[in-house]
């Protein structure tokens, strides 16, 4: 696998000194004159002279989203001319290169140049809704795998000896990457192919595994300069580098990553990437959005996909898809771990277990004490779910876990996905568990399904309360205003249908609809004041950013034991991370991690914020 950076600028000095200043970042440098124009033979030969890495000469116009205006036959001499100044390699769009031929002859500093014949395929415009798309684009190249393989044959017919292809589609979705990086395992190596567009960006970091020669880069920031992607969802070479093993990407390179919708701001891609480069494995962890969980699973049918974390909306859809599955998802009806067993999937969920780990500890640290378990806690319990949850207060009470939990009176505030879990997990403890939502018939439904109650949410069902689990987003800042509460993939985390949160929000993402200006509003924010809560009541939010929430602070106020959701994230994190891998995750790491993906969230949510203020201040003059 040989790193390309490209190179844009709008002057050859410029170009140049740019280029050369990667050089130490890339296998090869791809120089790309669209804005140039030609330097002239001897500034093409200067530069070659200088370079330490192999050249790419390229001239894009805008029919392959590049900005050459300067017409055919000047296209077809800058070409020619950078062969003979010594390129080793010059890009030519397919349809040129019938006419502009043969180049190996032209000779130069290396003695031979060789030809990249490249295509592009547009797709829609980057933002675009289903309803706004033509046929045309709606039924763009890379949502067809047949009509993939049709274009790489049609390149095929125009090659000469000696060269590369090139397949650049545009992807408008996860599933439309995964049909290009098939294409590239169908092939077998040789074909150089990634996917454009923002939705396609990981396909840039994964087509070496897949095959790929060459993957390209935009250059990496030095102080001082802000070089651009020569493409859209061109990642820079540092951030290739970031997702990649510390040896780099392999043809055995195991690939995780978060499954879910939306994913902008999570965190588990940076917090499980860390782990996996600390343990020194050929691993690496990315984030896939997708609206249809089947369908990128069989798209993700290759071995090197190993396992994936699962987030709303897709919790249940992952327990669907799986062909077996551990007690803890049975009991919940959802599973937040998808694990490769030969050609299928195992189900797992971490959440259930996290939670009761968070929980007993607290409540064992602050007792002193384990308090005794009944055996029969949940003979009561309904059939179906709420039969396994009745069967993992057997087993936890059988091998001693749970025990400080047992007995207790449980409050869960929410009615959506982490509600779900933490229902199930404090049932199986042995708690006496109340779910309690804004939306009262989505609080009965839960309750009913689980084998508990389901009420509508009043602070006052608090008071008695010796355990509180928050899972709704109410107290959250940041992320953009959609994370920062327990899920796997650092989302809202509270709709596992993807509809609206229980607590009435009508974003639609489970999330509250925060703008940016209203974080220090939303810090403050708490369903419970610290009246509402007895001492020594354990209270646990699920919200992590920030980690000292209005909620926690209330709780410490009444006396009760505050405890972050961030300590729920890393557990299952940790879990996750041991499934996928068979090795312990390295806890103190994970917790440096998440506390600088939190850090980094923060830089750039105040960087927003301060941006969308000198915007609205500028308005205002």
């Amino acid at each position: 696998m040989a790193l390309v950076v490209s190179c844009i600028a709008s002057d050859f000095a410029a170009l140049s000194a740019l280029a050369l200043g990667q050089a130490a970042s890339c296998d090869l440098l791809e120089l790309r004159l669209d804005r140039v124009g030609h330097p002239g033979l001897p500034a093409l030969e200067q530069f070659m002279a200088a370079c330490p890495r192999p050249v790419i000469v390229t001239v894009h116009g805008p029919e392959n989203g590049g900005e050459f205006s300067g017409g055919r036959a000047l296209h077809l001499e800058l070409l020619r001319d950078a062969a003979r100044a010594g390129a080793a390699f010059v890009d030519v769009d397919w349809r040129m290169s019938l006419e502009l031929g043969e180049v190996r002859h032209l000779g130069g500093r290396s003695g031979k140049c060789h030809r990249i014949v490249s295509r592009h395929e547009p797709g829609p415009a980057e933002g675009s809704t289903a309803a706004e798309l033509t046929t045309e684009q709606a039924e763009h190249v890379a949502a067809d795998s047949a009509a993939l393989a049709r274009c790489v044959t049609e390149m095929e017919e125009v090659l000469l000896e000696g060269d590369a292809l090139k397949f650049v589609p545009a992807a408008a979705s996860t599933a439309d990457g995964l049909r290009v990086l098939r294409l590239l395992r169908q092939r077998g190596g040789g074909l150089i192919a990634f996917a454009s567009g923002a939705a396609g960006s990981f396909t840039r970091v994964l087509a070496p595994i897949f095959g790929s020669p060459f993957t390209y880069a935009a250059p990496s920031p030095f102080p001082g300069t802000a070089p651009q992607p020569t493409a859209p969802g061109q990642l820079s070479a540092d951030e290739l580098h970031g997702h990649w093993p510390p040896g780099g990407p392999t043809p055995g390179t195991a690939i995780y990553g978060v499954l879910g919708q939306p994913l902008t701001h999570s965190l588990s891609p940076f917090v499980q990437g860390m782990a996996l480069k600390a343990a020194h494995l050929d691993a690496l962890y990315l984030a896939f959005e997708c609206a249809d969980l089947a369908a990128l699973l069989e798209l993700a049918d290759d071995e090197n996909f190993r396992g994936f974390s699962v987030t709303a909306p897709h919790k249940r859809a992952a327990l669907a898809a799986a062909v077996s599955s551990d007690e803890a998802s049975r009991a919940a009806g959802a599973a937040n771990t998808l694990v490769r067993e030969g050609r299928a999937w195992r189900a797992a969920n971490t959440d259930i277990p996290a939670i009761a780990e968070t929980l007993e500890e607290a409540a064992t640290a602050a007792a002193g004490t384990v308090v005794s378990a009944a055996a029969g806690a949940a003979t009561e319990v309904a059939t179906g779910v709420a039969a396994g949850v009745a069967a993992g207060v057997a087993a936890g009470a059988a091998d001693g876990k749970g025990q400080a939990l047992a007995g207790r009176t449980a409050l869960v505030i929410g009615a959506g996905g982490a509600a779900r879990a933490a229902a199930v997990a404090l049932l199986r403890a042995g708690a006496e568990v109340t779910i309690a939502a804004r939306q009262q018939a989505a609080a009965k439904a839960l309750g009913e399904e689980l084998g508990c109650s389901g009420v509508l949410f009043s602070p006052d069902l608090a008071r008695n309360a010796g355990v509180i689990v928050h899972t709704t987003p109410v107290g959250t800042v940041g992320m953009g205003g959609t994370g920062g509460t327990v899920d796997t993939g650092g989302t809202s985390g509270t709709g596992d249908t993807g509809g609206p949160d229980d607590l009435g929000d009508t974003d639609g993402t489970g999330g509250p609809a925060l703008s940016r200006g209203a974080d220090e509003e939303a810090a403050e924010t708490s369903l419970l004041a610290p009246e509402h809560m007895t001492p020594g009541a354990l209270v646990l939010d699920a919200v992590y950013s920030p980690r000292d929430t209005a909620l926690l602070r209330a709780a410490a106020q009444a006396g009760a034991i505050p405890i972050s959701g961030g300590e729920w994230f890393l557990r299952q994190a940790a879990l996750q991370f041991q499934l996928f891998t068979g090795q312990e995750a390295n806890k103190p790491l994970l917790r440096a991690a998440l506390g600088g993906a939190l850090e980094r969230a923060a830089r750039t949510d105040r960087a927003a914020t301060a941006t969308a203020a000198a915007a609205a201040a500028a308005g205002d003059n």
